[in-house]
């Protein structure tokens, strides 16, 4: 009889947490489990990816997170507050969910849906908890609160031993899993060929990004570094953005009315700064952006060097795959990424 896994994720955007989590997807179907993916509906991303692989329920209510983490929200933000008066309702359409699913495993994608493991533990069922975030370590006090929810858990992963040592874990097994990475290797394919297929020269040196445009994956550093390349004339490297350029807000006089969309808007006047920035520089050819990709793999082949400028301790997913396509990368000298680093080696 088929096992059936029930994996809860935190969002509709394909970030590395969703890529990560679609690759599980995969191994779990090719295993023989039927698997359940429950997102949230927008952004569609992620729902129109696992539709390709299992069956995706939407949230009916808004999805009630705890964004306490290394570069999250603070206690006493409105983020966290709004979360807050969400999550009478979101848990009880959780709870309803596991009850009507009646799932073997039970998959929570982030640290920061943890206080649902007391909710939907069953005795007949196993609950395992991927640890996506890295300790936020400001407070001791709500850190031992997330240890005591993730305690409820049967299983958690950490990706790093860094991320497993920040928690003090009494109850629950738990395994440092670097990553869930099994992206399609391209085996035989020549680098020069990856550069041309993404329409570089084969001469060019391309520097890749991964990690969204926010200011904490350093979006802002990055900027920077490419504006100083083209007022220096540079024409051989490359870079090389995997992702979406964000969406132009608008300020509207409704939005004023209320305070969430302008709230909203406030927070993201700092990504049209960058929007209109990067659409100048993406015309200058100096660099390129993908888009929404699935497979980073043609992209990290192509590139000759990655760079990670993350300005808080921050999961280091892309310096994972980084070292899968044998890069070499430039990164933050965090704590949290020396287990997987080696600093200065290497002839780069």
């Amino acid at each position: 009889m088929k096992q059936k896994v029930l994996i809860v994720h935190h969002s509709g955007q394909i970030g590395g947490a969703g890529r990560s989590m679609l690759v599980l997807t995969d191994t779990l179907v090719k295993m023989g489990a039927s698997v359940v993916v429950a997102c949230p509906e927008f952004p569609v991303d992620m729902s129109r990816l696992a539709k390709k692989r299992c069956k995706v329920l939407n949230f009916s209510s808004d999805i009630a997170l705890f964004p306490y983490y290394s570069g999250g929200a603070s206690l006493f933000s409105i983020a966290t507050l709004k979360n807050l008066f969400k999550f009478p309702k979101f848990k009880n359409e959780i709870t309803s969910l596991v009850t009507l699913e009646s799932p073997d495993i039970i998959i929570i994608n982030s640290m920061t849906l943890s206080y649902l493991g007391k909710y939907i533990k069953r005795q007949d069922n196993r609950i395992i908890c991927f640890v996506r975030e890295t300790v936020n370590k400001n407070s001791k006090y709500i850190n031992m609160m997330i240890d005591h929810w993730l305690d409820h858990f049967d299983f958690i992963a950490f990706l790093s031993k860094f991320d497993l040592r920040s928690h003090d874990i009494n109850r629950a097994s738990t395994k440092v899993i670097p990553n869930a990475y099994l992206d399609k290797v391209k085996s035989g394919v020549i680098k020069s060929k990856a550069k041309s297929a993404l329409g570089f020269k084969a001469t060019d040196k391309i520097v890749v990004y991964l990690g969204g445009f926010s200011r904490l994956k350093g979006i802002g550093t990055l900027y920077q570094a490419v504006n100083n390349f083209e007022k220096n004339g540079e024409k051989d490297i490359k870079f090389l953005i995997v992702g979406q350029l964000p969406v132009k807000i608008h300020l509207t006089f409704k939005s004023i009315l209320t305070l969430s969309p302008l709230v909203t808007f406030l927070k993201n006047l700092y990504y049209n700064y960058i929007y209109f920035k990067f659409i100048s520089l993406h015309e200058s050819k100096l660099v390129q952006v993908t888009g929404l990709v699935e497979d980073v793999g043609s992209a990290l082949l192509a590139s000759d060097v990655l760079i990670f400028p993350v300005t808080k301790e921050h999961q280091g997913r892309p310096i994972f795959e980084a070292g899968f396509y044998k890069l070499p990368v430039i990164v933050p000298k965090f704590e949290c990424f020396n287990e997987y680093v080696n600093d200065r080696s290497g002839d780069f």
